[in-house]
């Protein structure tokens, strides 16, 4: 089986976390959550990067550099089900 990846990436759109390859505990908890949405072979969940608000933390470049790294990095361990 393929390991399971955590990674974001950022459209002209949107701020996206995505998980690939989720296995049992973690497909589950992917599964049932609504935020997350599940197509080909992945799971995403969107942040519109024109919400409206000035102040989240998708508008600041360092505040999402250390998100993508902290998700690839924590994502593994199922941390990305509880906080995000």
């Amino acid at each position: 089986m393929f390991e399971m990846k955590c990674y974001c990436y950022e459209t002209e759109f949107d701020f996206v976390f995505c998980v690939e390859n989720a296995e049992s505990e973690i497909y589950t908890k992917l599964q049932i959550d609504p935020f997350w949405q599940e197509g080909n072979g992945k799971f995403v969940k969107i942040y519109p990067l024109e919400s409206g608000y000035d102040d989240t933390w998708y508008k600041n470049y360092e505040d999402k550099e250390i998100i993508k790294s902290n998700f690839a990095r924590e994502g593994n361990n199922g941390y990305h089900t509880k906080t995000i």
